[in-house]
């Protein structure tokens, strides 16, 4: 990280450790913006807004707060801790196929389905360590399996008898 990004990083954690405000140096009250500095944060977010454009790359928003790339990579950081670049490489290593069944993904997206999704970020729910990239049916399947008693379950639904047949998916 170059010095400066750095030098204004400190300053941001010093003052949020402070309960001053991270953009002014006003006190905040225990949050991260003092009031003056969160209104205008939220009248500029509701005029991109208003306006359909992504406040973080000023694209096309469709209607949203933030643009699909915008979403995309402020997910990826929330809930993995991975950038885009981070999981573009991982699908690059796994030849663009899930990890499990090693083939393309063919759910379509959410909201009409006019596009392939990507492939699903798979996760320990225990240690939040990323595993891998799976297609949506392994994504779905390992979770069922991941869930207590899902198996046992299924295996009795299914009138398991003992026998255990193996047949190529």
């Amino acid at each position: 990280m170059p010095n400066n990004l750095q030098k204004q990083k400190e300053l941001r954690d010093a003052r949020r450790q402070a309960d001053l405000c991270v953009r002014c140096g006003k006190p905040s009250r225990g949050r991260s913006s003092c009031d003056r500095c969160l209104a205008q944060a939220r009248a500029r977010y509701t005029d991109y807004k208003e306006r359909g454009i992504c406040p973080v790359c000023k694209n096309p928003s469709d209607g949203r707060a933030l643009c699909v790339g915008c979403r995309r990579q402020q997910n990826l950081r929330r809930q993995y801790g991975m950038t885009t670049h981070e999981y573009s490489r991982r699908c690059e290593e796994q030849g663009g196929v899930c990890a499990i069944c090693h083939k393309p993904e063919t759910m379509l997206s959410a909201g009409g389905g006019k596009h392939t999704r990507l492939l699903a970020v798979d996760h320990d729910h225990r240690t939040g360590r990323v595993r891998g990239l799976l297609c949506g049916q392994c994504n779905t399947w390992l979770a069922g399996i991941e869930t207590l008693g899902f198996l046992g379950s299924a295996i009795k639904y299914l009138g398991w008898s003992g026998r255990f047949v193996l047949r190529e998916g």
